[in-house]
């Protein structure tokens, strides 16, 4: 059996343009979906870590929230700009920023599993196999330099 897309199978059945068409919007529509899932994703954890940030030094309810979102929307275009005009690769992203993931995914947890006495339940070799991946992750850019 072939693994044609249900579009493909429309195109054979329905004559003229109006598949290619349908399948072009249906693409664009799902870039654009992926894009704005991970840009409010972003957007929130910025906020959340600025937010955080100022709490420290002053009082959160003075912060203007049009010109906190405006700020963060301009920080993130403007990264955007610089990384697509330099040409990174997301591959490169996802190896440099491998140790923030394996900082949060799973070395935090491990030693929460250790500390908390109600997670007590949960500690064993798994536990240690996510440490070694945690280590591992945060190695993976010394890594990519050694290549």
């Amino acid at each position: 059996e072939q693994n044609i897309s249900a579009l493909a199978l429309a195109a054979q059945v329905i004559p003229g343009h109006i598949i290619h068409i349908t399948s072009t919007i249906l693409n664009i529509f799902a870039v654009l979906t992926a894009f704005f899932g991970i840009y409010l994703g972003f957007h929130e954890a910025l906020k959340g870590i600025v937010l955080n940030v100022l709490s420290r030094i002053m009082d959160v309810k003075n912060v203007n929230p049009l010109l906190l979102t405006s700020g963060i929307c301009v920080f993130i275009v403007v990264t955007l700009v610089i990384w697509v005009s330099f040409r990174v690769s997301v591959l490169v992203f996802f190896q440099l920023g491998s140790p923030l993931y394996g900082i949060v995914a799973c070395i935090i947890p491990f030693f929460l599993i250790y500390k908390v006495a109600q997670l007590e339940k949960l500690r064993g070799l798994k536990t240690w196999l996510i440490l070694l991946y945690g280590i591992l992750l945060c190695l993976s850019p010394l890594l990519k330099l050694i290549e």
